[in-house]
């Protein structure tokens, strides 16, 4: 299973006043240009905090909502020009990481379905 949840803490040293959040991110491939996005987050802080609630529950879904125009152009301009270079820069290690292992894991299935198959 491909990795697809991140732990990160916040605040200071002391254990006793840190803050966790942890962050389920599960994209799923549709079809070969469009993807699900399943996302939720769970917290150890304000936890009977209404305003945390909308921030959680409702905010957050906001601003994922807000990138869903650039995505769906960046994915128009692959399908324009899909021989165009790609740049990769320090900030995509994590999902080429990802598309490595995403890649990897397809190649095992391929060869495991054609495993014992003999040509003609």
């Amino acid at each position: 299973m491909p990795p697809c949840f991140s732990v990160n803490f916040a605040g200071c040293k002391d254990a006793e006043r840190r803050i966790d959040l942890m962050a389920l991110s599960a994209p799923t491939p549709e079809t070969g240009r469009t993807t699900h996005y399943f996302f939720g987050f769970v917290r150890n802080f304000g936890l009977r905090d209404p305003d945390m609630d909308k921030i959680f529950g409702v905010d957050m879904v906001t601003v994922f909502n807000e990138d869903i125009p650039i995505l769906e152009a960046q994915q128009r301009n692959l399908e324009l020009r899909p021989d165009a270079p790609r740049i990769d820069i320090k900030v995509d290690a994590a999902p080429l990481a990802a598309r490595r292992m995403l890649e990897a894991m397809i190649k095992r299935e391929a060869d495991a379905a054609t495993c014992g198959v003999r040509a003609g």
